[in-house]
């Protein structure tokens, strides 16, 4: 109906939406459509919704603090209206940024909120919805069984319903499993099933599910140089289309993949760069992981101190995370780069980060003056402690302020 403002709003931020899956992004709708929801604020947080799918835009992006407002908004709303069919679209939402921020356990609890208040509601779509980021946390902490089950349900709705992203998020957790024990090839076959479905159904939005990022990923890991460079060729486009931030870094990450099969550029730099915008952004499981890559980007130009130094980092990242497998992997790298390293020797960063701990410094404090993230710093306490033996700042200032003294 003209003049219908509820019916302007859903189709203005579902018209935004749709365009910026294909890769055309509408600001300009999606600010339209925030503006009249304004005016309806007291109406029920549908699904289109555009405060609802503005946040998930957010995600796919690279804006991780607005999408947690945003979601915490509608949380609030949420309370007031009490309308329970909406509780777990909400709750597999939640999930899905604690996935990205590298809060595994966090995830998993809420996507378990979610798939409970779905079966209770009756709402077998929304079951199969919150499956996506339960399963892929679950990957991503090594739990192959749960992973793969939550793949396979995904997998069967997708198909028998005809619904690409479901299909999509299916290949991407089943990957995820496959890259996670240093698996390319298989990897690269879920993932290239779900590239060739996105350019049948037009999705160009490489963070809306990020098969296309891993793909690249999966074929350099495979030596697939020909389809690598394809793919990491597609994926700048598309990030150049989008201009966010998250879909830049990706876009980086590849350009350093791709040089590093074609043994063309200098490889590390872009990989380094790319870890260090997923850091600054929140991503912190992208982070690690593009740290894993860089470390075979410093060891084919032979610096091998650089690579076990990033070795390092990663490892005490996915430590932290608990992503228990990417752990593994990157210990068993470490051990064949830099024998010993795990063995309680600290790297100069390490001591320095150490040394201003013992000075009562506190880890913004630390990451102002050594130029770094929070998050950068809190991974390296991490491997501290595990090198030393220790578990506090306490037993840290002690130890580092007992040496002085000698």
């Amino acid at each position: 109906d003209q003049g219908d403002p509820v019916l302007e709003v859903l189709a203005a931020s579902m018209l935004a939406t749709t365009s910026l899956l294909a890769g055309r992004p509408r600001h300009d709708l999606m600010h339209r459509a925030l503006q009249l929801a304004e005016v309806l604020h007291e109406r029920p947080p549908l699904g289109p919704w555009p405060h609802v799918l503005r946040a998930r835009q957010c995600v796919w992006g690279g804006y991780l603090a607005e999408a947690r407002r945003r979601f915490e908004a509608q949380a609030a709303q949420f309370a007031r209206t009490g309308i329970e069919f909406h509780r777990p679209y909400r709750l597999a939402d939640r999930a899905r940024i604690e996935v990205a921020a590298g809060n595994l356990a966090e995830a998993i609890e809420l996507g378990q909120d979610g798939l409970e208040a779905a079966r209770d509601a009756g709402n077998a779509e929304a079951a199969t919805w919150t499956s996506y980021p339960v399963g892929l946390a679950r990957a991503h902490r090594g739990e192959t069984a749960a992973a793969l089950d939550a793949a396979a349900s995904l997998h069967s709705w997708g198909q028998r319903r005809d619904n690409p992203p479901r299909v999509f998020t299916a290949h991407h957790i089943r990957a995820v499993v496959a890259l996670s024990s240093g698996d390319g090839a298989t990897a690269a076959f879920e993932l290239l099933a779900a590239v060739k479905l996105a350019r049948r159904s037009g999705h160009r939005h490489p963070g809306y599910v990020p098969f296309l990022p891993d793909a690249v990923e999966a074929t350099a890991l495979a030596g697939d140089r020909d389809t690598c460079e394809a793919l990491a060729a597609e994926l700048e486009d598309q990030a150049a289309d989008l201009r966010e931030p998250w879909t830049d870094a990706a876009a980086e990450r590849a350009r350093g993949l791709r040089a590093l099969v074609t043994g063309t550029d200098d490889a590390a730099q872009p990989i380094g760069a790319a870890a260090e915008t997923f850091d600054t952004l929140g991503y912190r499981l992208d982070a690690a992981r593009t740290l894993l890559l860089q470390r075979r980007a410093l060891r084919r130009s032979g610096r091998r101190r650089a690579a076990a130094d990033v070795l390092d980092d990663a490892h005490g990242r996915f430590t932290g995370i608990g992503a228990t497998p990417w752990a593994a992997l990157a210990a068993e790298e470490l051990r064949r780069v830099a024998p010993g390293r795990d063995r309680g020797e600290l790297t100069p960063t390490e001591s320095q980060i150490a040394q201003l701990v013992a000075d009562g410094r506190r880890n913004r404090e630390i990451a102002g003056e050594l130029f770094v993230s929070v998050a950068t710093v809190e991974a390296h306490l991490t491997r501290i402690y595990r090198k030393l033996g220790m578990r506090s700042r306490t037993e840290l200032s002690r130890h580092v302020l007992g040496d002085r003294s000698r």
